[in-house]
């Protein structure tokens, strides 16, 4: 039998396991940009077979969405930078009815400039990740 933590008001858990503490882990490297913008744009979208992909975005580990199911037009969410690295990941939260959970990335910088383009293909549950570290 564990003890309760005394500082921990709830209780994460995932299919069962208890996750509270449990850090994201990145299946797949998408590589690491360095950018002067405070700001960048995410854009993505399922640039396969429309079948109902669902992703989950985070930024520095934090969740910054709901779940958004992927199309065919783009989704796109503004992200403020911290100074020096910044971990964007992308869960697969289900693979539609024609796995894998397939998508397109593409990120830009204020100024409208394309920094990275990217492609995944993940298993529910694995994670994409990219680096991107703001230089000021």
């Amino acid at each position: 039998e564990t003890k309760p933590d005394k500082d921990i008001i709830g209780r994460k858990y995932w299919e069962g396991k208890a996750v509270t503490h449990k850090q994201l882990k990145s299946s797949v490297s998408m590589g690491t940009v360095y950018t002067n913008a405070k700001t960048v744009r995410v854009v993505c979208r399922d640039y396969s077979y429309v079948d109902g992909d669902i992703i989950k975005i985070f930024l520095n580990e934090k969740p910054l969405s709901t779940s958004i199911s992927l199309k065919a037009s783009s989704y796109m969410v503004y992200m403020s930078l911290e100074k020096g690295y910044n971990r964007i990941d992308f869960q697969a939260m289900n693979q539609g009815s024609s796995g894998p959970n397939t998508a397109e990335l593409l990120l830009y910088d204020e100024q409208d400039n394309l920094i990275a383009s990217k492609e995944w293909n993940l298993l529910t549950g694995q994670t994409a990740t990219i680096g991107v570290i703001q230089k000021d």
